[in-house]
């Protein structure tokens, strides 16, 4: 009796099979990429809760500290909002903050409130910005006014009247200020 060499089996693979995996795995991609929530539902989902007066259409865009320092530095005017939303406060006064932005004409100018998540910072990029800029960052909200580079006015600095005539007044400055 002869041995004969065992032979392994060759495994054709078809073009067309190979096509319709390839396509089904990019349609399950382009699904997952789809049903994530865009950076305005993330701030929205965050602050609607509790009293928060948060609309969907609201005018925050998400930026890290690092982003943020180097607009800054740019000189462009910006509004920037520290906030979290574990902080009672921020969920409270986010919403006055979109609505006086858009009451005071500002979306056409700035277009945006930029957003920082203070719970996310490190401590070293909350330090740059309190050395390169003054910035407090030491609670939430904080709330800047920056225009070439420097700070024009804080939040924080309104202190008569209620807190909403408080932000109106803010956002009247910032507009007084881009005329």
């Amino acid at each position: 009796m002869s041995k004969k060499a065992y032979a392994r089996p060759q495994y054709k693979v078809k073009p067309a099979v190979i096509i319709i995996v390839a396509a089904i795995v990019f349609l399950f991609a382009a699904v997952i990429v789809l049903l994530q929530p865009t950076d305005q539902q993330r701030i929205y989902n965050a602050y609607d809760v509790g009293n928060s007066t948060i609309k969907k259409d609201h005018v925050f865009e998400s930026i890290s500290a690092s982003k943020l320092a180097k607009l800054i530095e740019k000189g462009d005017p910006i509004v920037v909002f520290f906030g979290d939303p574990s902080c009672s406060v921020c969920v409270s006064e986010i919403g006055w903050y979109d609505q006086e932005f858009k009451d005071a004409g500002l979306v056409s100018e700035l277009s945006v409130i930029y957003y920082v998540k203070f719970g996310s910072m490190t401590e070293a990029s909350k330090q740059t910005l309190r050395d390169k800029f003054g910035m407090a960052l030491t609670e939430t909200p904080e709330v800047y006014y920056l225009n070439e580079g420097e700070i024009v006015s804080k939040r924080k600095d309104f202190t008569t009247g209620t807190m909403a005539g408080q932000i109106k007044a803010f956002f009247t400055l910032v507009k007084n200020d881009l005329q």
